[in-house]
């Protein structure tokens, strides 16, 4: 039995290092790791008790999954600032960080007095930089009532904030980070 055993087990990581690495994976380490944990999991479940057929996949699914769950983990680590290597640490922001902050908290502001229809071009064409002719199509008006809406919206953002910042935001250099 034991034999066996070994024989299911070899043939298992084998199985699921093969298809991680036709998979994506490049690093031979890594395939290694993940093909360790495919192994313990199927000895976990105890799949060497199930047919070749059922056991393969078996394996094929969870090497799958376990590789989607890498790749999720891995663009959670990198979207958290606090885990980026050189990220800077809580409380040791600079001046310019906050003032951003603060420019950003008034540029909201200003955005709320809009009318909703100004608003709306706003958010489609200066916030999310979509086409002019797209969000026209999308609202069922013409391009030249999209700029004068953005005309109007330019100006009264320009008039609500004071200094160089009303008329970065109001000309859409600003942008929301």
């Amino acid at each position: 039995m034991a034999q066996h055993d070994d024989g299911v087990w070899e043939a298992v990581w084998r199985l699921a290092r093969q298809l991680a690495a036709r998979k994506g994976c490049f690093d031979a380490q890594r395939c290694d790791d993940i093909a360790q944990e495919v192994t313990t999991r199927a000895w976990q479940h105890g799949v060497d008790a199930l047919p070749r057929a059922k056991r393969t996949a078996w394996v094929k699914r969870t090497t799958r999954n376990h590789m989607a769950d890498l790749l999720r983990a891995g663009r959670r680590r990198r979207e958290s600032p606090l885990v980026d290597a050189g990220a800077t640490p809580v409380g040791a922001y600079d001046e310019a960080w906050f003032d951003a902050r603060r420019t950003l908290r008034r540029v909201d502001a200003a955005a709320r007095t809009l009318p909703p229809s100004e608003r709306a071009v706003y958010g489609a064409v200066v916030c999310e930089g979509r086409a002019i002719d797209a969000v026209a199509h999308e609202m069922g008006v013409s391009r030249a009532v999209i700029d004068t809406r953005l005309r109007r919206m330019r100006d009264r953002l320009g008039a609500a904030l004071p200094g160089a910042h009303g008329a970065e935001v109001a000309h859409g250099e600003a942008r929301a980070a």
